[in-house]
């Protein structure tokens, strides 16, 4: 599917080299020409422009009416807000489009809900879920739903479990399942290949089906 992510922010390199991996097709838009020009270095001058991220017009030239997923996750809740009702607003009449926003300020929550924005992730509630996934009594944290009923989950690596240090090629996950993103015991992101190790005190994070939450979860956690 086409995606378009609006802003480069600390997530975007990651989430954008892991959807193109999937077979997506991505497209990263930000106000600022800096931060799109690093990003071209690093994945390409095709991944994404400098554009006018909250214009109707700019949204329409990059293609949004073939897209059927936005995902803004800009430092700035405003831009955020904005280009998710413009982009609904463009769609109103595809059923398939859903806009996925990154709140910074919990105080805005709500004004995303009134304005129906399809899926919210909170960035303080994602990062308690990050300090709670260090506690041995909790292995899964659901961070997220996802439509087509999935899920977003994250997973802590055991230091004893069958699954650490082994290649991402080996690992063998459920119909529908895929690791989006992977941070490390000093919290840095790792590059998804299929030559990435698993290493214990790793944070897994994976779309999943709902039925295969707990086959996903045996599988990461599974002891020696």
């Amino acid at each position: 599917m086409y995606i378009i992510i609006v802003g480069v922010e600390n997530i975007t390199a990651e989430l954008s080299y892991s959807l193109n991996s999937q077979g997506h097709e991505v497209f990263v838009i930000d106000n600022d020409p800096k931060k799109i020009k690093k990003l071209q270095e690093e994945q390409g001058l095709s991944i994404g422009e400098y554009i006018d991220t909250t214009s109707k017009n700019s949204l329409i030239e990059i293609g949004i009416e073939r897209a059927e997923r936005l995902i803004a996750v800009s430092a700035y809740d405003s831009i955020n807000l904005t280009v998710c009702q413009i982009a609904k607003n463009i769609m109103v009449d595809n059923k398939n489009f859903k806009c996925i926003a990154v709140v910074n300020e919990p105080k805005n929550h709500y004004l995303f809900e009134l304005n129906e924005i399809d899926i919210v992730a909170n960035q303080v509630d994602l990062l308690v879920s990050y300090i709670a996934n260090a506690i041995p009594s909790h292995p899964i944290i659901r961070l997220m739903p996802l439509p087509n009923s999935q899920e977003l989950i994250s997973v802590k690596i055991p230091t004893s479990g069958v699954i650490n240090n082994k290649l991402i090629s080996e690992i063998i996950l459920p119909y529908g399942s895929s690791i989006v993103l992977i941070i490390d015991i000093d919290g840095k992101n790792k590059k998804i290949t299929d030559t990435t190790k698993i290493i214990s005190g790793d944070e897994v994070i994976l779309i999943v089906n709902l039925n295969a939450i707990n086959e996903v979860w045996n599988l990461l956690t599974e002891l020696r």
